[in-house]
């Protein structure tokens, strides 16, 4: 229905009891949510995102983690890292005179390291893979 054709039915219709009648030229025509242009964009647009995120979810939660070579040595090789921060902190903590706020890092370094290195060992279990690079180039 145009805007031309809206206001002639307008003009034609008897108006309710108490309301007055539009005579002007310049009424506003409501159209009905379906048929605006942009509640249609923003309807589209909700069904996209919906979708994508709704593949997504399907697509991570069917997921398998398929580790390599390379990901199994980079855990590794970051578990002798951490290792070594783990060792260090501890050297710090039996030096003397050392500032109060340095060893407040140092223990976070601590926990923070032990915490990782837990995460790594975990995983190379569940990947079957030895905790330990045997390889001899950590």
């Amino acid at each position: 229905m145009s805007i031309d054709a809206a206001r002639e039915l307008e003009t034609n219709t008897e108006t309710a009891p108490g309301a007055g009648a539009n005579t002007g030229d310049d009424a506003v025509v409501v159209l009905a949510w379906y048929r605006n242009p942009w509640n249609i964009g923003a309807l589209i647009l909700a069904v996209l995102v919906l979708a994508g995120t709704g593949g997504f979810v399907l697509g991570e939660r069917n997921a398998t983690p398929d580790p390599n070579s390379t990901d199994i040595g980079f855990l590794q090789d970051m578990r002798a890292h951490h290792e070594q921060a783990v060792e260090m902190s501890l050297v710090f903590f039996e030096k003397p005179d050392v500032d109060p706020v340095l060893k407040v890092i140092a223990d976070e370094i601590l926990i923070g390291q032990s915490i990782e290195i837990g995460r790594m060992i975990q995983l190379l279990r569940e990947y079957g893979a030895t905790e330990a690079n045997e390889s001899g180039t950590a």
